[in-house]
């Protein structure tokens, strides 16, 4: 079987696929996003290349394969722009997207279904397309481990600290039984 037929296999009707662009610097990121969108909806399939790639694929064919299916187009541009952090390949995958959506006629989807996420600045490159500002910290003002190597210990971690934050609110005690 052909590898665009698999891939057009994996991503059916009723799955909303998103490519996630990263700068390997930025596969912690990566990662957390990918599970954060698997989390929210089983309708997203998010496509992120190390864990869409098997041994012996051809590398630049199976990213342009996944892009043409993609609805959707999630560039990470963390960091300041700096010239050890090369985003040549990101911004090559988001000409394909952008190829892509103009071969489909939907030249209108190019500035609402491309986004860039930056925790600083936008790239220059990006300055007509949505983007989203994040953040080092959670929405509790605590500060993310963004390089941890296991991004799903600090969602655990994250997410038993969200309970307990919650239970205190709803019970108005913290977890040691003290009135706040």
């Amino acid at each position: 079987m052909p590898d665009s037929q698999k891939i057009q296999e994996r991503i059916t009707p009723d799955k909303v696929g998103v490519f996630i662009s990263y700068n390997h610097a930025d596969l912690t990121i990566a990662n957390a996003l990918r599970q954060s969108l698997i989390a929210l909806s089983s309708d997203l399939d998010p496509f992120i290349d190390h864990v869409g790639l098997q041994a012996g694929d051809e590398y630049e064919q199976k990213l342009a394969q996944s892009i043409s299916v993609a609805q959707w187009f999630l560039m990470i541009c963390s960091g300041r722009p700096r010239l050890e952090k090369d985003m040549g390949w990101c911004l090559y995958e988001a000409g394909q997207f952008r190829r892509k959506l103009l071969a489909e006629g939907s030249e209108e989807l190019i500035q609402s279904r491309f986004v860039a996420i930056h925790d600083d600045e936008r790239p220059s490159q990006l300055a007509k397309f949505q983007s989203v500002q994040i953040s080092g910290k959670d929405l509790y003002g605590h500060t993310l481990d963004l390089k941890t190597e296991r991004p799903e210990e600090e969602a655990t971690r994250l997410h038993g600290e969200r309970l307990r934050l919650a239970a205190e609110m709803k019970t108005g005690t913290t977890l040691f039984g003290c009135a706040r």
